[in-house]
């Protein structure tokens, strides 16, 4: 016959109710968890957000020592998912050029829907991949002219619509950057 000594059974029911004994300690588990941490880098740069294993992951916003800020998604320490660049002046993700995006981010790169505009006043607006244009997109030319339909690798492909700014449209098939054809008026 077993004897049970009550302290015994006392000290087994504790470590039980605090997880350290069973399954296993939390410390061992192998499922990362989410904090909320603020990460000072050694550039000056701030991150506050939700980190996993000290990397952005989850929602944050992340402000550079010139006073940009991304608000947004993160995903294994990149931008990645729905996001906003802003800049001290206002605005948003604006290049050298004075081109500006708004969009859509996938590791570090332009994915999903954005809309990028030339300092001409030419616009893109629809899909990315790889920041690259690619999927169904309109591009709005400086005349007032507009092309819809696909994208590839940066450049229009088959077929699409060209609108003038008169109210006309026609049919256009695309081969290497150019329109091979009208289709139709």
């Amino acid at each position: 016959m077993l004897r049970y000594d009550w302290r015994y059974m006392v000290s087994l029911g504790v470590l039980l109710t605090l997880e350290l004994l069973w399954p296993w300690p939390r410390a061992l588990a192998a499922d990362p968890q989410t904090v909320t941490q603020t990460l000072t880098y050694a550039n000056g740069d701030v991150y506050v957000g939700e980190t996993v294993n000290s990397k952005r992951q989850g929602e944050g916003v992340y402000t550079y020592k010139d006073g940009k800020r991304y608000t947004g998604a993160w995903q294994d320490d990149k931008r990645h998912g729905q996001g906003t660049l802003t800049f001290p002046n206002g605005g948003t993700l604006t290049y050298p050029n004075g081109d500006t995006y708004v969009g859509a981010w996938q590791d570090d790169k332009r994915e999903g829907q954005g809309t990028y505009t030339l300092h001409d006043g030419q616009q893109y607006v629809g899909e990315w991949q790889d920041d690259k244009r690619h999927g169904k997109g309109t591009w709005v030319f400086a005349d007032g002219k507009k092309y819809t339909g696909e994208w590839s690798d940066d450049k229009q492909v088959g077929r699409g619509t060209m609108f003038n700014p008169d109210g006309t449209q026609y049919n256009v098939e695309w081969k290497e950057t150019q329109p091979s054809q009208r289709v139709g008026k």
